[in-house]
């Protein structure tokens, strides 16, 4: 078992340097065979397709970013902080991610990957949901944040940033991201402090 383990890290490896070198859309089994000097007919018996190996990959890069996140906000002790900490966590590794699946390329054929997302993003949306419900109950109980309905607030600020990431990822540079990622989380909190 450790030895298909390995030999399918091994494969995922090699898909990953080849997407961050040439892009998706360029990588074939053919290539990552080649790269790994392993038989085509060989990766097909730890996956069926290309497909399944961006989507592998994207998977893991998920996990790494809900790790990131994860840490960065127990790194913090109050919910304000760690709010700050989720959102520019978030903004830096939805950044880097779109950057290593090839940015501006992605953005013009994203039809073509969305699925190597849908299951990553079904994962990463249930865990946001969670994070922030949690850091917004723990407000709640020490007087910092005043919200009526926190299945809702939580469900407004993963929409809030679900609907600027698509222009942060794709149109804006980092440092101008985190800048409004700052300003956003400003007028966000403002609304939400207890006065």
């Amino acid at each position: 078992m450790q030895k298909i383990s390995l030999k399918k890290e091994k494969i995922l490896n090699a898909a990953r340097e080849l997407i961050d070198k040439i892009g998706p859309d360029k990588i074939t089994m053919e290539l990552i065979a080649k790269r790994i000097e392993m038989g085509k007919a060989s990766i097909y018996y730890y996956f069926k397709s290309k497909e399944e190996i961006i989507s592998e990959v994207a998977s893991e890069e998920g996990r790494k970013i809900q790790r990131e996140v994860y840490k960065a906000i127990q790194e913090e002790t109050n919910p304000v902080d760690k709010l700050r900490a989720y959102m520019i966590t978030r903004v830096k590794f939805m950044k880097e991610l779109a950057g290593y699946y090839g940015g501006k390329k992605l953005q013009k054929e994203l039809h073509k990957y969305h699925f190597a997302f849908e299951a990553f993003q079904k994962q990463f949306y249930d865990f946001e949901q969670n994070i922030l419900h949690v850091i917004i109950e723990t407000g709640l109980e020490k007087g910092v944040f005043e919200i009526e309905d926190t299945t809702i607030a939580t469900g407004a600020l993963l929409s809030a940033m679900r609907g600027i990431e698509y222009q942060w990822t794709f149109y804006t540079d980092l440092d101008e991201a985190l800048t409004q990622a700052g300003v956003l989380f400003r007028i966000l909190l403002n609304g939400i402090l207890k006065r």
